[in-house]
């Protein structure tokens, strides 16, 4: 039994890594999800992430669906957004 074919699918395509590329889709996603939880808490790093996120699903659009991950990412951005600005109308407040 040969062990550099233990991980590998029999019928290329069938895993999005089958063609040799390594997923862009992860990243995307987990900055989305990252952007969302963090912009409730700092909006300038769920912005930072957001954006990020966004450039990544973008980019890579055309090799993988990255659907999820452009939607985490611009959910993250408007929760971010609003954050910063609920953040500096109560600063103005006081």
């Amino acid at each position: 039994m040969n062990e550099t074919n233990i991980f590998q699918t029999n019928s290329p395509g069938t895993h999005p890594s089958a063609n040799g590329k390594k997923p862009c889709y992860v990243p995307a996603l987990v900055l989305g999800i990252l952007s969302i939880v963090l912009g409730l808490l700092i909006a300038l790093v769920g912005e930072i992430l957001s954006i990020i996120g966004i450039i990544l699903a973008v980019v890579n659009r055309k090799d993988y669906s990255t659907k999820a991950g452009l939607v985490c990412s611009i959910v993250g951005l408007v929760v971010s957004v609003a954050n910063h600005i609920v953040g500096i109308w109560m600063l103005t407040q006081m």
